[in-house]
């Protein structure tokens, strides 16, 4: 089975359709997640997740130590600026609600610090 498409059937694009849309650089496309899985602790995960929904709507890096549930999810404060300001947001355990601790300046900053806080993690 082949999902290549042939011909002008059913499932063709039309470029006209996307006319006046304009692509834009996100978090996910920034990150270097292979560098970031290989320096981040024994245990821990990283990704990148779409969160928020409508206005809100965003992309998160996520750190996360299944075993615990500890996480931390970075959030650049606008989704179209992935490098400006990032929310730093962490949840203690699962069964735990996440909560903001704070805002950081830049997200290569934002990305070292908790690579550096998956170090320093007690459980």
């Amino acid at each position: 089975m082949s999902l290549e498409h042939e011909g002008d059937g059913p499932g063709t694009t039309d470029d006209a359709g996307l006319l006046g849309v304009e692509e834009r650089e996100t978090l996910g496309d920034v990150v270097a997640l292979t560098r970031v899985r290989a320096e981040i602790a024994d245990g821990w995960t990283a990704g990148i997740e779409v969160v928020g929904s409508g206005a809100d709507l965003g992309e998160a890096v996520v750190l996360e130590k299944p075993a615990s549930g500890r996480c931390i999810r970075l959030r650049s404060r606008r989704l179209t600026e992935p490098a400006g300001a990032v929310e730093w947001r962490e949840r203690p355990r699962r069964g735990t609600a996440s909560r903001r601790v704070r805002t950081v300046d830049g997200l290569e900053r934002a990305v070292r610090a908790a690579v550096t806080r998956t170090h320093q993690s007690p459980d």
